[in-house]
């Protein structure tokens, strides 16, 4: 595990001699729906990387959900297919992704797996240097339930908003 893990890092920062990378951090507010219409709602914080060549967006994220009493740890992955501009440093953009994470319930362990549809827009300040995001996403999660062999379907609708600073 710590070499995989070392190695998308070393992956991440030798990207940063052929791309533009803007790095930063965002506050997370995630309401779900679960399968049997219960719902919960998780808050958190990310840390964010994204490419400027290729637009990428990637999050690593740390939630706790107030209903469900559950810790969770998760990594995202976007692909922005645009991201026009409504005005000099105003824009909008909408794109594609994953999430993969897992969290601790009481004594459960749960692993998430999902697709996204991610829609935000960004303003950049100071020459590019700083920008200021919100995104939403549309993200149905599938939610496996590790002792009890379950598996259970949400519907989640994290909202963000953050801050990136670019080299």
């Amino acid at each position: 595990m710590k070499k995989t893990l070392f190695s998308i890092t070393a992956m991440i920062f030798s990207c940063a001699h052929f791309f533009a990378m803007g790095t930063g951090a965002q506050l997370n507010a995630n309401p779900k729906i679960h399968s049997g219409n219960d719902s919960s709602f998780a808050a958190g914080a990310s840390c964010t990387l994204k490419t400027d060549s290729i637009p990428l967006y990637f999050s690593f994220e740390t939630n706790y959900d107030f209903y469900a009493d559950t810790f969770d740890i998760g990594i995202g992955a976007d692909y922005w297919f645009c991201n026009p501009q409504i005005a000099a440093n105003w824009g909008w953009f909408l794109g594609a992704g994953a999430f993969a994470g897992a969290g601790i319930e009481k004594d459960d362990a749960l692993v998430n797996i999902a697709p996204r549809a991610v829609l935000g827009t960004n303003l950049t300040l100071f020459d590019g240097f700083l920008e200021l995001f919100v995104q939403a996403a549309a993200q149905p999660s599938f939610q496996f339930d590790v002792r009890d062999s379950d598996v259970n379907f949400l519907m989640e609708i994290p909202v963000a908003f953050g801050i990136r600073i670019w080299d």
